[in-house]
C-alpha cells in the first residue's frame, strides 16, 4: 500500500467513525490548515469527498492560517 493510499484509507476511516458518532442533523465543522503543502491539499480534498465545503478561509488555528470545512445537516 502506498503512502497516498494509507493517508486516504486511514483518513476516510477516521471521518466515517466521527460522522457515525455526531448528530448529522446539525452543522459539523472541522478546521483544516491552509497552504500549498501536498498533505494539506489532500486533507481538504478528503473532507470534500464526504460532503464538506469550505466555509471560511480566514481563520487561524494556533496562529497558523486555516480554513473551516462545513458539512451541512442531512435531513
Amino acid at each position: 500500500m502506498s503512502e497516498a493510499s494509507d493517508f486516504e484509507s486511514v483518513g476516510s476511516k477516521l471521518i466515517v467513525i466521527v460522522l457515525e458518532q455526531l448528530d448529522t442533523s446539525k452543522d459539523i465543522t472541522s478546521n483544516v490548515l491552509r497552504g500549498d503543502f501536498e498533505p494539506l491539499i489532500k486533507e481538504k480534498k478528503l473532507y470534500q469527498q464526504y460532503g464538506f465545503v469550505e466555509y471560511n478561509n480566514s481563520i487561524y488555528e494556533a496562529g497558523v492560517p486555516a480554513r473551516m470545512m462545513k458539512l451541512y445537516p442531512k435531513f
